[in-house]
């Protein structure tokens, strides 16, 4: 749950009604893999990647979110 502001409001707390519920979702990335050239070494390490981006995608939508934000 949301339920302070930003640092620029010094992070004050929300009135009831502006606090929001998000939900979260984790899901690794590779840790430390080889690469050539700047892309992956192994064809494996990227086809896991794929699959845990589509698994992303499909959690989501079946939990009706359709706003993601990603980060590293």
């Amino acid at each position: 749950m949301i339920f302070r502001d930003d640092l620029d409001h010094d992070c004050a707390d929300l009135s009831v009604d502006k606090r929001e519920t998000v939900a979260v979702l984790t899901i690794a990335a590779p840790r430390g893999p080889r690469t050539s050239n700047g892309r992956f070494a192994k064809a494996s390490v990227v086809q896991d990647l794929r699959e845990k981006i589509k698994l992303t995608y499909r959690m989501a939508g079946h939990n009706g979110k359709q706003v993601l934000i990603l980060g590293a």
